[in-house]
């Protein structure tokens, strides 16, 4: 019997290469991942709308969503580590492959998403200090030498471009972080860190490429069906609502349209951007580790 040709040739790639195979490696296993992705999904999105629709404060929705999807990413990051896995060793998986995959790895994935949880709510918090500071510093500088204040705006966006473009390693260094769990499954979770600061620094321009593509993307879809669901509202509630005489009713089919936008859109994309940082790290272990080499001897029947 012929043994069938790994679904994903090792072989380095550039970054717009690694999102198309990415692009390919998620319709292959569409089902599988949407499927996981819309449980999590649509689970943060009742939570959502159940706070909404007894008036909640927006501030208690976000946090009880927020604590219940760091219980959920678990499964998502499962099932993209699974899917690539399977590519890999050209193996066909489903929906429940993916689950039973993530609750084998849900302890080790989550105490690795929890900690990224925590890392984001800080950066969050440096990044909106150092834009301060830095709009402080511009305008102690325009007091002293009136003649820059027409200036100040120019420096203080470019200084705000910088830590943007920062953000973007920042950000997929987090998002690689649980996923490396999965995919590293011999190596301790104390070592876990140093290990994807390694790995996402080796190709620091590239995982901030992706990112920002996955960024574009997203927004871009996101706007398309924000419109849309606006278009599908009434157009009263529209007009009403943007006068500012909307009445409960037209304000929450408002919220509803563009919390189910969101949702959705988070549903169909964030496997795609998951299943990116996993080229990418294949991407890198091969460029930096030889994995294409390594990977050939243990399996030369696949290679």
């Amino acid at each position: 019997m012929q043994v069938p040709i790994s679904q994903y040739p090792l072989h380095p790639r550039g970054a717009l290469e690694l999102f198309d195979v990415s692009v390919k490696l998620y319709k292959k296993y569409f089902w599988a991942l949407s499927g996981v992705s819309a449980l999590v999904w649509a689970s943060i999105a009742i939570v959502q709308f159940v706070f909404a629709s007894r008036g909640a404060d927006p501030f208690i929705a976000l946090l009880f969503s927020g604590i219940l999807a760091i219980f959920l990413w678990p499964f998502l990051f499962g099932a993209v580590g699974c899917c690539l896995r399977a590519a890999v060793e050209a193996r066909e998986v489903g929906f429940r492959d993916c689950m039973r995959f993530a609750a084998k790895r849900y302890e080790r994935i989550l105490q690795m998403v929890s900690l990224v949880a925590l890392y984001a709510i800080l950066f969050a918090i440096i990044y909106i200090l150092i834009l301060m500071l830095i709009a402080r510093i511009l305008s102690f500088i325009a007091d002293i030498f009136p003649a820059f204040d027409n200036w100040a705006a120019y420096p203080f966006f470019l200084l705000s471009a910088i830590v943007a473009v920062t953000s973007l390693f920042f950000v997929g260094f987090l998002s690689l972080f649980p996923l490396l769990a999965c995919l590293e499954e011999k190596q301790k979770a104390v070592r876990l860190r140093k290990r994807c600061i390694a790995l996402a620094w080796g190709g620091s321009k590239k995982l901030m490429g992706l990112v920002f593509l996955n960024g574009l993307g997203f927004l871009a879809l996101l706007v398309i069906l924000e419109g849309l669901s606006s278009f599908v509202i009434s157009f009263v509630f529209v007009r009403d609502f943007m006068q500012g005489v909307s009445s409960d009713t037209s304000v929450f089919i408002a919220f509803l349209a563009a919390a189910t936008s969101f949702s959705f859109v988070s549903m169909i994309w964030s496997p795609l951007y998951l299943m990116t940082l996993g080229t990418f790290y294949i991407d890198v272990r091969i460029r930096k580790e030889a994995f294409d080499l390594e990977y050939q001897l243990t399996h030369p029947d696949r290679i």
